[in-house]
């Protein structure tokens, strides 16, 4: 089973990102560099030597590529000073009973870009031109850990109160603020709380609604995922399209035609969130080749995804959610490989243990909290979480119809949203499993990649599956 090269270019250039932040670039290209002559003084082919030098150019590029760019740029001195500010709400807010957050773009007191907390009332939507009374933090003061919907600002800014005075988004943007409302307002108006706050968030990735108790249990759980809009939600819309095409409901030239525009058409009305963005480009890749009869390669896939990303926007590599989006398929598609076709209900548990294993170090360096009881909550709640977003999406459709027929269909979505409720619940209330910890450095996160890499080699090494075996066809629930 040897290593796409495609994913091993993508991981070269990732790992040079990760150099520049390190300052290991030079010994990390000079050790790779003896490696590559080491391995080509023991084969000899061309083939290395090609390798060779596409890896150490991939790495290259990915160092160049952030060197000198941060994320956050220097606060002017304006800012901390300041207590009146004037600008626009750049992105899609995300509410939540206490407060709001967003990007701002200042015009007054100067041009900046600053991450901005807003009070609950009155809701800021996308594009808002604003006025504000509060005060200012640089990042300098107040470190911004792992959210890449910070990328590009000054600091932070505090409103405490916020006068909205008119509105410059975009046709595009007006649309999504007002499909995603009326998506919101007819879920909540026929489900009950907590469900319809659940399956709103399932669907929307709008948790704002859920009451802190109830976000504390999925936290708790392990399973915050599940309302951050991420690739188990597109995975389920790809598992969907597929079907429809295998039975032949839909031509595959349909597919291309129609699918795609859907995933991307889906990940905006969510907000181009990093997880989403990741996930749709993975689908994207992995569709196109299956329509071109090419294999679907899921490490190729993801490496690729990652690494355009970062190409585009190198700020996006702070981002906590794609981070943990880009480890948790990583861990999810070499645990398929590793499995093979020795049995598929191996799958049932070993991805949720992937996926927790993958992620836990950068959870433990961001969050500083442990959770043993994730992986078999997800086991249990992975098959309500299908359910809830197709009967979701079923209750909106219906509400266009009637009302008796809404209502019908809001039952069918409330029975598997409040089982998932009580799954996050009962996972909480577990005693010893989970906890605040201290959190991890810098070091430990990559002592503990070094370690799980050791340890998926060696356990690749004594089971070694076939190439038929490493050919395993699994949903793209899993893939993506």
């Amino acid at each position: 089973m040897p290593l796409p090269l495609g994913f091993a270019l993508s991981a070269a250039f990732i790992v040079g990102v990760a150099a520049a932040a390190s300052g290991l670039f030079l010994p990390l290209l000079v050790f790779m560099g003896a490696a590559f002559l080491g391995a080509w003084a023991w084969n000899g082919g061309r083939a290395t030597v090609i390798l060779g030098a596409a890896v150490l150019l991939a790495v290259t590029l990915g160092y160049a590529r952030v060197a000198e760019d941060d994320g956050f740029p220097p606060a002017p001195a304006e800012l901390e000073t300041a207590r009146s500010f004037s600008g626009r709400v750049l992105d899609v807010p995300r509410h939540f009973p206490d407060a709001s957050y967003a990007r701002v773009k200042l015009s007054d007191p100067v041009d900046a870009l600053v991450w901005t907390t807003f009070p609950p009332f009155p809701a800021v939507q996308q594009g808002d031109q604003v006025n504000i009374s509060g005060s200012f933090r640089s990042h300098e003061d107040s470190h911004p850990r792992g959210f890449a919907s910070q990328r590009g600002t000054t600091g932070r800014l505090n409103a405490r109160t916020v006068q909205i005075t008119g509105n410059q988004a975009s046709n595009a943007q007006r649309a999504r603020s007002f499909l995603a409302g009326e998506i919101k307002s007819r879920m909540q108006q026929r489900i009950p709380e907590p469900a319809g706050a659940f399956a709103t968030g399932v669907l929307l990735g709008d948790d704002g609604a859920m009451t802190s108790a109830t976000r504390h249990s999925f936290r708790v759980g392990g399973m915050t995922h599940m309302t951050a809009v991420s690739g188990v939600h597109v995975g389920i819309i790809a598992a969907a399209i597929l079907l429809l095409s295998r039975v032949g409901l839909v031509h595959r030239w349909v597919l291309l035609v129609g699918a795609i525009p859907l995933i991307w058409s889906f990940a905006y009305l969510v907000g181009m969130r990093p997880s989403v963005v990741r996930a749709s480009l993975m689908l994207t890749l992995l569709l196109v080749a299956q329509l071109l009869g090419r294999p679907r390669d899921t490490l190729n896939a993801v490496g690729l995804a990652a690494a355009l990303m970062i190409l585009f926007d190198p700020a996006i590599r702070y981002d906590i959610g794609f981070q943990l989006s880009v480890a948790a398929t990583i861990g999810i598609a070499v645990s398929v490989l590793l499995i093979g076709s020795r049995s598929h209900w191996h799958l049932v548990w070993a991805v949720p243990v992937a996926a927790q294993v993958s992620t836990e170090p950068l959870i433990l360096y961001n969050f500083g909290y442990y959770s043993l009881v994730s992986p078999l909550a997800n086991i249990v709640a992975i098959p309500f979480l299908a359910i809830t977003m197709a009967m979701s999406i079923l209750t909106v459709l219906g509400s266009l119809v009637s009302d008796l027929l809404a209502d019908a269909l809001a039952l069918g979505t409330w029975v598997p949203s409040y089982a998932i409720v009580l799954i996050a619940d009962m996972a909480a209330s577990v005693p010893y499993l989970s906890g605040d910890v201290t959190s991890l450095s810098l070091r430990g996160v990559w002592i503990a990649y070094a370690v799980i890499v050791g340890v998926a080699a060696v356990f690749y090494v004594l089971t070694r599956p076939s190439e038929k075996e490493a050919d395993v066809d699994v949903s793209l629930l899993y893939r993506v």
